[in-house]
């Protein structure tokens, strides 16, 4: 008896050794498909427009402008330690002193909205937790950060395989919702000018297209709103894209910069895989 109790023991040890081990295989996997279905849920609770501006995809080639050089006499703009000038023998001021951002000519109005760093500013309950997520956030050059966020889609957190791009992956979506410009479900480019690489979202037929033009040398953009008239066509945007010469302000000390914008609020119910 004492032999087969013995016996019966080993028995028992032995299943739970294996239930033991099991579990610390399998309960990972499926604690990680639990979080990923909690971030498809809190994803399914945005507003309808920005589940819709997910369906908008970022062009995968670059538009490249051509240059307008020697445009004699400049119109200018100084703003957040930039100038912004176009040639003055086609733009000209609204003639509004209380307006002085915005140039109009024959086909648009260009409005110089600002200069702006679009690093995120995680408030402390919504900060990422992830060692290697807080590395990319932290270390990544904002134009790829932009450029990863704009490409991502609710499939990369369905494709995910660790934790880490778990994290990473709904932490750019999250920004994409915060950052994706209007008119992007219409057209939405990737351009680069004067050597500068940008964004431009909406077509002829918008209220205004947005350039945000990435400015290396402080890690800004500078966003431009340009807004057509009737007979307005893409060529006139492009063109005076190709037009407008953004330079840094030497006098940027008697020029204050405007106050930020406040950060957009991320959704208050997004989910925070480990």
């Amino acid at each position: 008896m004492k032999s087969g109790t013995w016996k019966f023991k080993a028995v028992l040890v032995t299943i739970g050794l294996v239930l033991i081990a099991a579990a610390t295989l399998v309960w990972p996997r499926v604690s990680f498909w639990h979080r990923k279905q909690q971030a498809f849920e809190k994803l399914g609770g945005l507003d309808a427009s920005k589940r819709i501006g997910m369906l908008a995809k970022l062009s995968a080639e670059t538009r490249y402008i051509p240059t307008v050089e020697n445009q004699g006499e400049a119109v200018t703009v100084r703003l957040g330690g930039w100038v912004f000038s176009l040639p003055a023998a086609r733009y000209r001021f609204d003639g509004d002193p209380n307006d002085n951002l915005r140039l109009k000519a024959d086909y648009l109005d260009v409005v110089v909205d600002g200069v702006r760093s679009k690093k995120p500013d995680f408030r402390a309950h919504m900060a990422p937790s992830n060692p290697q997520v807080v590395k990319y956030f932290r270390e990544v050059d904002p134009y790829r950060m932009l450029l990863d966020a704009y490409n991502s889609t609710p499939q990369n957190i369905q494709a995910a395989t660790t934790p880490a791009e778990l994290q990473k992956s709904l932490y750019l979506l999250l920004l994409r919702t915060a950052l994706q410009p209007n008119g992007a479900e219409k057209l939405w480019q990737r351009l680069e000018v004067r050597s500068r690489r940008g964004f431009l979202s909406g077509d002829a037929n918008s209220a205004s297209v947005i350039a945000a033009i990435y400015l290396p040398q402080t890690k800004q953009f500078a966003e431009i709103a340009l807004e057509p008239h009737d007979v307005a066509t893409m060529d006139d945007i492009y063109n005076c894209l190709g037009e407008l010469d953004i330079h840094r302000d030497p006098n940027a000390h008697l020029n204050p910069s405007p106050r930020e914008l406040p950060w957009p609020s991320f959704p208050q119910t997004e989910a925070q895989p480990n």
